[in-house]
């Protein structure tokens, strides 16, 4: 094992990350030394990946945010006051212990926000952190480097450039945070794993939505930060009847407001890396608009590969659906939930929509910009807007109970009484027996809701019925009746 990963394993053991006041003094060094680069951070993106000034400054601004949001979730005082709950007789049910260390894996786009954010929300949390960092050479790894290595604890906080492959180092102490979709990483000794999903997301456009807005909102979801945002729809399904309106709003938009602030020097001409051309071409696409911002196609047919795949560069695919139904048979096409799901409808149709089809989050007329920045969540935690990894993501809970406090003392009496076989508490006994009788609380459902279906199909035959004879009788009153008597008159 290396040096700095033995420097790690030892801060592990004496635990000095869990301290507050360490916590916070790390967090407010980051903080400051990251505002101090800013400017350098924001030059660095820009020559890295080629977006925009704005959106350059936009992933430093959430960045910043995020190591504020953490720092501000450390209260010196709350802390010594659940520390020391156990001496004052209280509980403290809300404990929670760091893992020790994060491994982290980060995820390619948007660097900056994708290796710090996770970074703080761990030390937050009181955990050591190892980040991979590979030699290639960017520049924005340049400025984090100097960032971490010369304000950062060395004991505490270290970005190695190979994954260590001693198993020894991944002990159940450490969790692996895997910003990639799991790419190239598998389980070590009895580390834990955290990773982000790479599922796909969609957007669906009904005929009751602002389709000029829906055009928009997801014109800029796909393009902005180069179209990379694992969180930028991949396909996007239009009602037949709104396509034509859809599909001149995502052009116009493309080609004159969105081309004001796209930086053309990082986009060269689009290329399909994530489609071929030979599945474009099976799905009878059609190029609406190609350009230096991107391209919009249009598939004519429905093809399953290029239904299911995940798009990583300014294109955008727009596919027609007959109904809502078609819509949803569509989006679940695969087993794994979506990454998300962006309904343009009314409200009554994204409700439709939301309940059938399976993602991770779901959003009802809007994308917000946030959630373009950095990685996708973790598997099985809940998506955040603003932040992708929590502090608790990094801790246990472990908490502390003790016999004095008023709770325990009631609840372990009436334990004790009734686990007591003598006579002198057959009382309780009794009681236990009376509260296992007790039903539980009525549904509350009106008895007019009941009706299932076999009973609705057994009504409306029934209904039927009636007005079949209900109609029968009519017309013979009116004319089999009258020629009955009629007849009879004349006989007689």
């Amino acid at each position: 094992m290396t040096s700095p990963l033995q420097r790690i394993k030892a801060a592990v053991i004496d635990g000095r990350c869990r301290e507050p006041r360490y916590i916070q003094k790390q967090l407010l060094t980051l903080h400051d030394a990251l505002v101090r680069e800013a400017a350098k951070c924001h030059e660095a993106i820009i020559r890295d990946t080629g977006c925009s000034s704005s959106e350059a400054w936009f992933e430093v601004h959430m960045t910043v945010q995020a190591i504020k949001h953490q720092y501000g979730t450390i209260n010196f005082h709350d802390c010594l006051e659940q520390e020391y709950s156990l001496a004052h007789g209280r509980d403290n049910t809300s404990r929670r212990l760091p893992f020790g260390c994060v491994y982290l894996v980060p995820s390619h786009n948007n660097q900056l926000f994708s290796i710090l954010q996770p970074s703080c929300a761990a030390i937050a949390a009181g955990n050591c952190v190892v980040i991979e960092m590979e030699q290639r050479l960017l520049e924005i790894e340049k400025v984090l480097r100097n960032i971490v290595q010369q304000n950062m604890d060395k004991d505490a906080f270290v970005i190695v450039e190979q994954r260590p492959a001693e198993d020894e180092f991944f002990t159940e102490q450490v969790i692996i945070v895997s910003a990639n979709g799991g790419q190239n990483v598998q389980s070590h000794g009895s580390a834990k794993l955290l990773i982000s999903p790479s599922s796909r997301a969609i957007a669906v456009v009904d005929r009751s939505a602002n389709i000029s807005k829906a055009a928009k909102e997801i014109v800029q979801a796909r393009f902005r930060f180069g179209g990379k945002s694992p969180y930028a729809p991949d396909l996007v399904l239009v009602n037949d009847f709104a396509l034509k309106q859809f599909c001149q709003a995502a052009v116009q938009y493309l080609t004159q407001d969105l081309s004001s602030v796209v930086n053309h020097s990082g986009i060269s001409k689009p290329q399909t890396r994530g489609v071929s051309q030979t599945e474009l071409q099976a799905a009878d696409a059609t190029i609406l608009v190609s350009g230096a911002n991107g391209t919009i196609k249009l598939l004519r047919t429905r093809e399953i590969s290029i239904l299911s795949k995940k798009i990583n560069e300014p294109l955008l695919l727009i596919a027609p659906m007959s109904s809502l139904d078609d819509a949803i048979d569509t989006a679940n096409t695969s087993d794994s939930s979506l990454l998300a799901a962006y309904f343009f409808a009314d409200v009554k149709a994204a409700k439709y929509l939301s309940q059938f089809i399976a993602s991770r989050i779901s959003l009802t007329n809007f994308i917000p910009p946030q959630l373009l920045v950095g990685p996708p969540a973790p598997q099985d935690h809940e998506t955040s807007f603003a932040t992708r990894y929590s502090k608790e993501m990094f801790s246990f809970p472990s908490p502390e109970h003790i016999a004095s406090s008023p709770t325990a003392n009631n609840s372990d009496r009436a334990a004790n009484d009734v686990l007591d076989d003598t006579s002198s508490n057959k009382a309780a006994t009794e009681k236990l027996k009376q509260s296992i009788r007790e039903p539980l609380p009525p549904m509350g459902e009106p008895s007019g809701k009941s009706i299932g279906f076999f009973e609705q199909g057994l009504f409306t035959g029934l209904a039927t019925e009636v007005v079949i004879v209900t109609s029968l009788l009519a017309v013979s009153a009116r004319y089999v009746v009258p020629a009955i008597l009629r007849r009879v008159g004349g006989g007689s």
